[in-house]
């Protein structure tokens, strides 16, 4: 039979004066209780309340957790934070969470419940970790030969690094030829937290083509010198691998000017990454001289429909052209030079 429930007394539920409140232990019980948690409020709080706790373990053998696995943990959640909802009939609204300011119940989906969590994972990314960057540019840092402590953790750590290019990872858009970063959204203005981190993003980038390798500290032992080396050599490659990405990371944010300061050292990778790019453009019949809208057929049309990345391989094309002439002038230019020191001591040495 069914039984009406009894009201619960909003004077002594809001006095906290006599409640036991005390702190999450650390990550791990944190971690335990996003496990257990089914509401929106508790998953919602649990994030607000994540980046503070404690990562060491309170209890003998409990397990530590570090900096970076918090990281990878918001990461994970916030993913799908723009895109994540879903319009699908197989996802009706059923859920009540509330009214808004005109007093209209508001209803959500369950895949639009989790894009709320996902949303407020991502804000918690940027007051913590996006926004928590040193605020000067990272060619700011170049001229002083230094980055600081965090941006240098972003490229020394693997993990860190990774989970960066898998959150800003690249996907074709559904039902269109081009690319997007369903993260970061290019659609519409960009929210306040949007900004932040498209500015972080174009810092990595950027961070990515201006890095260089530590020079070798030659006081160190051999052993140290060795792992230096190889640690050196790890970044370079994880570095190198990665320019591509970021080269599809400028075009689709319309950023790919930021490029031409790196011309003198594109590689293969980064250059084919461009032709790529430049070769997925169309010569439209509404606009060109064409019968029929289609790809473009060569550099030289991706350049006549605007593509900035074809510009850039002629630039380069350009850049490596004229450097390769002048250097050759001038080595000529020095043999005459130093042919001409010869001729003179040779007639010093006859006059005396």
């Amino acid at each position: 039979m069914f039984e009406p429930q009894q009201k619960y007394d909003i004077a002594v539920l809001g006095d906290l004066s006599k409640r036991e409140v005390r702190p999450t232990k650390n990550f791990h019980e944190w971690l335990k209780m996003w496990q257990t948690a089914k509401t929106l409020g508790e998953l919602l709080g649990l994030l607000h309340e994540g980046f503070e706790v404690s990562l060491t373990a309170s209890t003998y053998g409990e397990p530590d957790y570090d900096d970076i696995d918090r990281l990878i943990f918001y990461f994970l959640v916030a993913d799908g934070h723009f895109l994540l909802r879903s319009n699908s009939p197989l996802d009706p609204p059923k859920f009540r969470i509330g009214y808004d300011k005109n007093g209209n119940e508001v209803v959500r989906s369950e895949g639009e419940i989790r894009q709320i969590v996902a949303q407020k994972a991502f804000k918690m990314l940027v007051q913590n970790f996006f926004k928590g960057a040193e605020t000067r540019k990272v060619i700011e840092y170049r001229r002083d030969d230094s980055f600081g402590s965090f941006w240098n953790k972003t490229i020394q750590s693997e993990r860190i690094f990774n989970a960066i290019l898998g959150f800003f990872s690249i996907h074709q858009r559904r039902y269109a030829d081009d690319f997007e970063i369903p993260n970061l959204p290019r659609q519409r203005e960009r929210t306040h937290h949007e900004q932040i981190a498209f500015d972080f993003l174009m810092n990595f980038v950027e961070l990515i083509w201006e890095w260089r390798d530590p020079e070798v500290q030659s006081w160190r032992k051999e052993e140290e010198i060795a792992e230096q080396k190889k640690r050196t050599a790890e970044i370079r490659k994880r570095v190198d691998e990665a320019k591509p990405w970021t080269i599809e990371v400028m075009e689709i944010l319309g950023q790919l000017d930021i490029l031409r300061k790196y011309i003198p050292t594109l590689d293969k990778a980064s250059l084919a990454k461009l032709k790529e790019i430049a070769m997925r453009r169309k010569i439209h019949d509404y606009r060109h001289p064409v019968e029929k809208t289609r790809l473009v057929a060569s550099l030289d049309e991706a350049r006549f429909v605007g593509s900035r990345a074809a510009w850039l391989i002629s630039e380069y094309e350009l850049v490596k052209r004229e450097g390769n002439r002048l250097e050759e002038i001038r080595s000529a230019q020095r043999e005459i030079e130093e042919a001409n020191e010869r001729i003179r001591m040779l007639e010093a040495q006859k006059k005396t």
